[in-house]
């Protein structure tokens, strides 16, 4: 059994993450602390970004029964060099004495270390509806902080954050090795994230000037197995497994015709050439839903907020027909 901190800047789109990467669909939740039984987590560090830590759960309990499960449990399985205890409440201060209860941990061993800068085994009490003590497993790869926007050789201000657009692609279901389309891809941002993971990426864009940006972009994260194709998203004929679609939203001079019209030729014309599944993001007050007809179905929608004037709805929809 493990147990995951997750972000709580957007808990449906944590959760979704998790699960779509672990292929499970049974879970427990107690304020942002997922609980799944599977039997590995291999690499979910570095794929995951809306989560901060990953943990085995070692046993949960109640207050009244804390002190007797704490003696009771056997902390020579776990702990063979030295250990820390650390607490942390999921949703209200607390009163209970790290040291303390350490202490409890510290006599059920022969030769007991506590270390509390960097202990080989960290034991952590996450207190939420239940008390949960977990064994601290993995802590999630952080790295994508540093490709924001503005630490890019070339800047688009619409560029969806790294984060964001690395869990979308965990959402998406796409893995190492699959191909993964970007239709308006615009400085590369979802190209460079799915790179990094391994997939293989193909980029469309009307603007060669735009494209360029992606190409400089690429290049500084040595991005290899991405083609770039100068063109437009309506005209796409070929067929995709996997499609991420972070579309306009403002008065974009490379459009040709009014924003709800792209939206409506784009739809239609990724009923045609979605094989699986695609995430396409519309602006929040975008009535999306009377486009999205069969064989395409909705799976998911989750609300971002960007910004004070802008919040996004992403639509996750698959094709019934193969899927």
């Amino acid at each position: 059994m493990y147990a995951f901190l997750l972000s709580k800047e957007n808990l449906k789109l944590s959760i979704a993450e998790v699960l779509a990467l672990t292929n499970v669909k049974k879970y427990r939740i107690d304020n942002n602390l997922l609980i799944i039984d599977i039997k590995s987590i291999k690499n979910l560090e570095k794929r995951l970004a809306q989560t901060y830590r990953i943990y085995e759960l070692l046993f949960e309990t109640t207050e009244k029964s804390l002190k007797n499960n704490l003696e009771k449990y056997d902390w020579s399985k776990i702990c063979k060099k030295d250990f820390s205890l650390r607490i942390h409440s999921l949703n209200k201060p607390h009163n209970y004495s790290e040291a303390k209860l350490a202490g409890y941990i510290w006599r059920g061993l022969k030769n007991p270390k506590v270390n509390l800068t960097n202990a080989e085994t960290k034991i952590e009490l996450l207190l939420g509806k239940k008390i949960y003590c977990c064994l601290l497993k993995a802590e999630i790869d952080k790295s994508f902080f540093e490709r924001k926007a503005h630490l890019k050789p070339e800047l688009m201000p619409t560029s969806l954050n790294p984060r964001l657009a690395k869990s979308l692609i965990n959402i998406l279901g796409v893995n190492k090795g699959e191909t993964l389309l970007d239709p308006c891809c615009g400085s590369g941002g979802m190209l460079v994230e799915a790179g990094l993971m391994g997939i293989k990426t193909i980029g469309y864009d009307i603007s060669e000037y735009v494209l360029n940006k992606a190409r400089k972009n690429l290049d500084y994260y040595k991005n290899k197995n991405c083609k770039l194709i100068e063109g437009d998203a309506l005209k796409i004929r070929q067929k995709y497994d996997y499609i991420i679609a972070d579309l306009p939203f403002g008065m974009n001079s490379t459009l040709t015709m009014p924003l709800e019209k792209f939206y409506a030729e784009f739809v239609k014309k990724l009923s045609q050439i979605l094989v699986k599944r695609a995430i396409v993001t519309f602006p929040n007050k975008f009535n999306y839903k009377r486009l999205i007809k069969k064989p395409l179905v909705i799976e998911y929608e989750f609300e971002i907020y960007l910004h004070k004037s802008l919040t996004k709805k992403i639509v996750v929809v698959k094709n019934e027909n193969n899927i």
